[in-house]
């Protein structure tokens, strides 16, 4: 297992497949005889295999952070349905959470131009105290929803 980890390409041959996977420290090559498509939504293996899909966008974009709150994970995760689409708390090995909050385009970028304090105001604002108080938050990323 390789983590982090990004598949960079594949090529799908009669016999074999070969992939490229960026890790942490450098690029390798795998060759394989079966490999399963479960790289996502914008698949590299699906689209080497020429297999087409119907993509719908939603006209999304999940704001991802790290969180820390006064009460630890514990494996459990938390989802909410807000008007804006999921809210979603999932627990990390640490006692952390990963925040996946789905936005519009336009209400992601205001979120992820907070500071930090005012992040936090928003999500507690917007998930609520299931989790308890949401103390410290990490660097935060979007990534759009097809």
């Amino acid at each position: 297992m390789r983590n982090p980890a990004r598949l960079l390409e594949a090529r799908l041959g009669r016999d074999e497949a070969r992939l490229w996977v960026r890790g942490a420290a450098d690029t390798e090559e795998f060759t394989a005889r079966v490999i399963v498509a479960a790289d996502g939504a914008q698949s590299l293996v699906r689209g080497a295999a020429g297999i087409a899909a119907m993509v719908e966008d939603y006209q999304q974009v999940a704001v991802v952070a790290p969180i820390g709150t006064d009460r630890p994970a514990n494996g459990v995760a938390y989802e909410r349905f807000t008007p804006s689409g999921p809210l979603a708390v999932l627990p990390l090995v640490d006692g952390r959470y990963t925040v996946v909050w789905t936005l519009s385009a336009e209400r992601a970028a205001q979120v992820l131009a907070l500071e930090p304090s005012a992040f936090i105001e928003e999500l507690q604002r917007g998930f609520g105290w299931r989790i308890g108080r949401i103390r410290e938050t990490g660097a935060r990323g979007s990534y759009r929803c097809p």
